[in-house]
């Protein structure tokens, strides 16, 4: 993706990429992993079943989903959605 959005501006993916870090602050793909995670929260809270929610906004598997959940959150989704 990030090849594809690089040669839409001309520039090398090494650059988009130094230049997203240098104005975001994160690496394209933190960046991604980060938005996918905002929209499940998201679609979390409105009820939506885990495995739905991390499908729906891209994930590739449950276990990549649960994985990055807990490293940013501190529990899988299934207990803090469980628990409210």
């Amino acid at each position: 993706m990030l090849q594809i959005r690089a040669a839409d501006i001309n520039i090398s993916s090494r650059s988009l990429s130094r230049l997203f870090r240098k104005d975001i602050g994160l690496s394209y793909v933190e960046y991604r992993q980060q938005a996918r995670l905002f929209l499940a929260l998201k679609r979390l809270a409105q009820g939506l079943p885990v495995t739905t929610a991390a499908m729906e906004v891209g994930f590739s598997s449950l276990s990549a989903f649960n994985n990055l959940f807990k490293k940013n959150f501190g529990q899988t989704p299934g207990r803090i959605f469980d628990a409210s």
